[in-house]
């Protein structure tokens, strides 16, 4: 399986304020105040046109709630989501080979509090211990490939 380190996890931060939270084993990327940066394991679902999926149009036949399967392995996985409401971050939350952290998991009261009310929050995407890198890349592989299918598929019927 994976080596002595597990993704990160809030309740064992380094207390190490210098140290980079990509340098973590697992860190596949970060989202911040509509930026986002990600490692290349995670690019096949990060180029999924998201907000063109969200501009279809739902109709009777083609209702906005979506179902789409994937192969993890043998596995086979089944996700379903509303499409008008869905983006990278809030799909992948639901995602099961990646685990979706706040930055405010890692950080005391006082370091939130401090931020004040205007920042913005940053979300880490890390790859779920549970998995190889290999399943947790033919998982985003596939589930990105029936995106596609899915999103082709609502092209040819809004035409």
């Amino acid at each position: 399986m994976r080596g002595p380190e597990k993704p990160i996890d809030p309740s064992e931060i380094d207390p190490d304020p210098d140290r980079e939270i990509s340098s973590y084993r697992g860190y596949l990327g970060d989202y911040f105040d509509g930026s986002l940066s990600v490692e290349d394991l995670l690019k096949p679902l990060a180029a999924f046109p998201w907000d063109e999926y969200r501009d279809f149009e739902p109709t009777h036949k083609q209702p906005s709630e979506r179902t789409i399967e994937f192969l993890v392995g043998p596995r086979k996985i089944k996700m379903s989501f509303d499409r008008d409401m869905i983006d990278l971050v809030q799909f992948l939350e639901d995602f099961p080979t990646i685990v979706v952290r706040d930055l405010a998991e890692f950080q005391t009261l006082e370091e939130q509090l401090d931020m004040g009310p205007g920042s913005g929050g940053v979300t880490f995407f890390f790859e779920n211990e549970d998995y190889e890198t290999k399943d947790i890349e033919e998982s985003i592989r596939n589930c990105a490939a029936s995106l596609r299918t899915d999103f082709d598929f609502l092209m040819k019927c809004s035409i």
